[in-house]
């Protein structure tokens, strides 16, 4: 029923949303605001066993604060064929138990507690649409649409000012970010590396053919640590998406469902993957620059002694963008006529797909680091923990099946 002071002709339903909450996060080591002993024994004639501090407390020790807004509405229009909703989201964390690596820097010898001092944000907007319907035929329809994009920011960690190279801070930028040389192609000759202006001396004392090529950041000529800077984003995608599917027409039904998502970011690399340490994978190798492959994008395989370069570039950060074929379904419903013989309320038989389309760049299921696990454990062939053969692909299946109900 419509209110009298909204009364929009095509306007079915419409509803203002929105709510703010507070959430403490106690998931922590615990026991941090207690000081620690441990016991070493000396001996000098006699062996003296003395009692010692492990760890500095913190006594002033809290929960980590939540804080989530949100506003949208949702409504219907048409006759209830269109449906679409909106919200906009804000999720902020304060306290964070974090180290205060500027106040007290790793070169001083002291391992301090750590304190509630760090900020991290996370905002953006969820729609849903649909559309449904029905034709003269009998057909009947019903898409389904829902997206979502989000960024996230570290807002406060106790770092170094770093005023000198401001790029390399982690305030600021999206959280997960690591501190890499910005990969600039592939020496691929030694003609190319004696033609080099920049001087890479402080990090590859001899360059060889299809070494790295890397950006110099700060624009001194020179190829040092200074020149690394923050790259990349979070293992968890920031947009995410779905199409659904759905139609009937007399005995039977048809159900489609897409998904994908965008910007989840993996290093597909890992310190045996070059040189002769242990086998690499194909894809690995087919990019790689060799003699034999001189035009390739990726640098040589080498051992960790013979090149600079492994988990030192951004080369092997890429993302993981995909679109999926998640399910398809295919049913028929068998009249009554049939289904009395045997005294049953309804047959239905069906063939149902997963997995059975993934449109994507990445190597391996992009799916799975999206569920928190290590892509890289992929190359180990035993066990079934995450670090060793863990990041099973998820399976593609087609499943035929029958179903009676009396």
């Amino acid at each position: 029923m419509k209110s009298p002071f909204f009364n929009v002709d095509f306007l079915d339903y419409f509803k203002l949303k929105g709510s703010w909450g507070q959430l403490g996060n106690d998931n922590v080591s615990p026991f941090q605001f207690l000081a620690s002993y441990g016991f070493s024994a000396t001996s000098l004639g006699d062996v003296v066993t003395t009692a010692y501090e492990t760890k500095v407390p913190n006594p002033n020790i809290t929960w980590e604060t939540q804080t989530s807004q949100n506003f949208g509405f949702d409504l219907r229009a048409v006759n209830n064929r269109l449906s679409l909703g909106f919200e906009v989201f804000r999720n902020l964390r304060e306290d964070i138990l974090t180290l205060p690596n500027k106040t007290l820097p790793s070169y001083s010898g002291i391992t301090p507690p750590a304190q509630n001092i760090g900020e991290f944000e996370n905002r953006g907007i969820e729609i849903t649409a649909g559309f449904n319907g029905e034709t003269n035929s009998g057909l009947t329809y019903n898409f389904t649409l829902n997206f979502s994009d989000s960024n996230n920011e570290l807002l406060f960690i106790d770092e170094p000012d770093l005023a000198d190279r401001p790029w390399q801070r982690e305030t600021g930028g999206e959280i997960g970010r690591p501190l890499r040389y910005r990969f600039a192609g592939v020496f691929r000759s030694q003609a190319e590396i004696d033609a080099e202006s920049l001087d890479y001396s402080a990090i590859a004392p001899l360059l060889k053919p299809g070494d790295a090529r890397v950006e110099d950041i700060n624009g001194d000529g020179k190829i040092t640590p200074a020149d690394k800077t923050r790259v990349g984003g979070s293992t968890f995608a920031d947009t995410q998406f779905g199409f659904n599917t759905a139609m009937s027409y007399k005995n039977f039904d048809f159900n489609m469902y897409w998904n994908g998502a965008a910007g989840g970011y993996n290093t597909y690399e890992w310190s045996f993957m070059s040189g002769t340490l242990a086998n690499v994978q194909r894809d690995v190798f087919d990019r790689a620059w060799s003699l034999d492959n001189p035009n390739a994008p990726a640098p040589r395989l080498a051992d960790r002694g013979d090149q600079w370069y492994s988990n030192q570039t951004d080369y092997a950060l890429i993302t993981r963008d995909f679109i999926r074929l998640k399910t398809l379904e295919l049913g028929y419903s068998f009249s009554d006529t049939i289904t009395s013989k045997i005294n049953a309320d309804s047959i239905r038989l069906s063939l149902t797909g997963t997995n059975l389309i993934t449109i994507t760049d990445f190597p391996f299921d992009p799916e799975v680091v999206q569920n928190g696990i290590n892509i890289n454990s992929t190359r180990n062939a035993g066990g079934g923990s995450v670090n060793n053969g863990g990041a099973y692909p998820l399976l593609k299946t087609i499943i035929t099946g029958i179903q009676i109900t009396f």
